[in-house]
């Protein structure tokens, strides 16, 4: 197996172009790095890339079955690693975008819904509880951060995998289709008359986060069909976007376990 010691190799240079959203959109691809989300998502990988180190330890064996692979060096790992101590393992695997009109078809589905999150940790901890909380669905509207952003990916832990998700769909689709479908749309807002646990969730619902500072738009809060808010005993103004939608998430999980 030859060694690729050079930055200027085409593969080299590919993904490090992925970094940037504009490539991972024109290529359909992604980066994965790390062990265990390598090994836990071969279906979804295109090429691996090994360390030398690493790769002389023949453990990569177990998970490539096949498909295509390079090995570089262990500095130029390091350089192309996102990560302070890599693991020596890294993966370009391709981009899925979900059918929401599919996804609708389930019997009492339950989804959450991202309205113009810019933070990839809030948006990776949300996907992440939405997978834990058995959510059939993440749609992200658009104006989100990319769902492929290596720091979502990496705040996910692995759910982007796990949990279909449907990444810059629009509006007034979404919400028509929810509509048409009778799946109650509930938005966390400040301006909330009722808590969420005074709703109904064992029906079919979509849980409706909005951005970090200003919430949900106008336009989706006027097409929501209940707005609900987090009480709040102490001094804080608000919650964590991630925080809210794991109260909410895990209040939707309870009343359907």
């Amino acid at each position: 197996m030859e060694i690729i010691t050079s930055r200027q190799n085409n593969f080299i240079k590919r993904l490090i172009s992925l970094d940037n959203k504009k490539y991972r959109d024109e290529y359909g691809e992604f980066i994965i790095e790390g062990e265990n989300f390598v090994s836990a998502n071969n279906e979804d990988i295109l090429t691996y890339c090994f360390s030398e180190s690493y790769y002389n330890k023949e453990t990569w064996r177990k998970y490539v079955e096949g498909k295509e692979m390079v090995v570089v060096s262990d500095e130029l790992f390091k350089k192309i690693s996102d990560t302070v101590s890599p693991q020596g393992v890294l993966a370009i695997a391709k981009k899925k975008n979900a059918i929401l009109t599919e996804l609708v078809k389930k019997e009492n589905p339950f989804f959450v819904v991202a309205e113009n999150l810019s933070d990839p940790g809030n948006l990776g901890t949300i996907i992440r509880t939405a997978d834990a909380s058995g959510a059939d669905g993440v749609i992200l509207l658009k104006g989100c951060v990319d769902v492929y952003n290596k720091k979502v990916v990496r705040s996910s832990a692995g759910s982007i995998f796990n949990v279909p998700i449907v990444w810059d769909a629009c509006t007034q689709e979404t919400t028509e289709i929810f509509k048409v479908h009778n799946i109650l749309m509930i938005s966390s807002h400040l301006s909330g008359k009722i808590y969420p646990y005074d709703v109904d969730f064992k029906r079919g619902c979509a849980i409706i986060i909005g951005n970090e500072a200003n919430g949900i738009s106008k336009e989706l809060a006027e097409r929501t069909d209940c707005l609900v808010k987090l009480p709040m005993k102490g001094r804080a103004e608000s919650l964590n976007v991630s925080i809210a939608a794991g109260i909410i998430l895990y209040e939707v999980l309870r009343q359907r376990l």
